[in-house]
């Protein structure tokens, strides 16, 4: 016996679905590791099913990215990998639409957002120059010109052998390490953190300062406070007798000497007499009248010195003022020593 039509089942149909899952967030120029899911929840084959993402311009060009799936007997299912990339910063959308000879289309949605993490490190100053043992502060900041909060990031400097660690507020110091625990950063925060360093060498001397922050983002640079020295200049002149007939002759010893722990230079000396004498020799000056100059010097390093010496002749009784005169880079003004002979 023949149904009516009224009474008739309902024919078996195939049902589609996609769902489309993926990270929801990426750092910019990573990759986006996403997930096409498509099933026939129907009751019937669905056939020729093509699955098609389509893929927006921030995730790695604007395209779309088809997927051959075939046919899908009921309960069946089939799981498509693509790998987007983020290319440009925000939120962006991919689309996936499922499509059968024999169902209806369907479609889903998966939205990565693609953010910048980024810490800039600064040093204020920059470069300094301090005298040796004396104190040189630096204020390390770290800025977070990124997207996205850095929750456990730190900063670290690691201290060259010629320099020592004079004060680090808030930071653990192991060693020759110095490190700084931050808060969490917002986008746009900054974080200060003050150093001071001393040294009992002369030279520059560099530490390499690390920002890090969870995810391998790490920014690092480099700070080379200088430590100088300082010459210091000792002028010594004397008689070798004192004090001396008419006609005899007198001799003068002028001793130049750098006590510092730095190069003195461009040094020139030279000797005055006075009119009670008159000069006779000198091994190492150029006699010009009444004065007497001695060969330039260049540099004179720390703790060195040179000795130039002077006969002269006692010509009138009296006190006979001789001056030594001494210059050198970095002195306004001469350094002069003078020595009284008595002539009889």
């Amino acid at each position: 016996m023949l149904l009516s039509p009224a009474i008739q089942a309902a024919p078996d149909l195939p049902e589609l679905s996609v769902d489309a899952t993926g990270p929801a967030g990426v750092a910019l120029g990573g990759d986006a590791d996403c997930a096409l899911l498509v099933r026939n929840l129907g009751k019937a084959t669905a056939r020729s099913v093509l699955v098609t993402d389509r893929i927006p311009a921030g995730l790695g060009g604007a395209r779309e990215i088809p997927f051959v799936v075939g046919d899908l007997a009921p309960g069946e299912s089939r799981t498509l990998n693509v790998r987007l990339k983020g290319v440009d910063r925000g939120r962006h959308c991919h689309i996936a639409v499922a499509t059968a000879s024999n169902a209806s289309p369907v479609q889903d949605e998966a939205c990565v957002t693609v953010f910048r993490p980024s810490l800039r490190l600064t040093v204020n100053p920059g470069a300094q120059e301090q005298v040796v043992g004396r104190e040189a502060r630096v204020l390390l900041s770290v800025l977070n010109d990124g997207d996205v909060v850095h929750e456990g990031a730190t900063l670290t400097f690691e201290a060259p052998q010629q320099v020592e660690v004079a004060s680090a507020p808030g930071a653990t110091v192991v060693g020759r390490t110095v490190t700084w625990t931050l808060a969490p950063l917002k986008p746009g925060a900054s974080s200060g953190m003050p150093l001071v360093l001393t040294s009992s060498r002369i030279g520059s001397w560099c530490g390499k300062v690390r920002a890090m922050a969870p995810g391998g983002l790490v920014e690092v640079l480099e700070i080379c406070p200088v430590w100088k020295g300082l010459g210091a200049l000792l002028v010594e002149f004397v008689d070798v007798s004192d004090p001396v007939p008419l006609g005899g002759e007198v001799g003068y010893v002028l001793r130049i000497s750098n006590q510092g722990n730095a190069d003195l230079t461009n040094l020139n000396a030279s000797i005055d007499l006075d009119a009670e004498t008159e000069p006779v020799s000198s091994p190492q000056g150029t006699i010009a009248g009444k004065k007497v100059k001695f060969p330039p010097i260049p540099k004179l390093e720390a703790g060195q010195g040179v000795t130039f010496s002077l006969t002269g002749r006692a010509v009138s009784e009296g006190k006979a003022y001789q001056k030594a005169s001494v210059t050198v880079d970095g002195f306004k003004d001469p350094v002069e020593e003078t020595e009284v002979t008595t002539l009889y």
